[in-house]
């Protein structure tokens, strides 16, 4: 049986709050997990690493400690066993941040904070 669990990564509080609830009220899902930096998620998945697991990201791009970046190179360097899809969420407005983002496999999603209703609805 695969699980899937939704992590929002976001080291602004009201912003990690207002997605947690957007992704519930939209029925995304029932419930979310959150993380003020990339290395608390990092640590999260690490520690809750299952191969029928699936654990859907959204990750802001800066943040302290450990960015959403650097999150994303040490999840393609060293792999977990459970499935993983990251949308990006961010007030980024520099292009290579966009491009960057595509470069990597597991990135589905390029998204504009703040997060609404019509967005969520359209999500795979």
């Amino acid at each position: 049986m695969n699980t899937r669990e939704v992590l929002v990564v976001d080291d602004d509080r009201i912003a990690l709050m207002l997605h947690s609830r957007i992704l519930i009220k939209t029925s995304y899902c029932d419930s979310t997990k959150e993380f003020l930096n990339g290395a608390l998620a990092h640590e999260y998945i690490r520690t809750h690493d299952e191969a029928e697991k699936t654990f859907i990201l959204f990750l802001d791009i800066n943040m302290p400690i450990m960015s959403g970046f650097d999150l994303l190179d040490h999840l393609v360097k060293k792999p977990p066993l459970a499935k993983i899809g990251v949308y990006m969420v961010t007030s980024s407005i520099d292009p290579d941040d966009k491009l960057k983002a595509a470069e990597y496999g597991i990135v589905k999603g390029y998204l504009g904070k703040p997060l609404y209703d019509a967005v969520i609805e359209n999500l795979d």
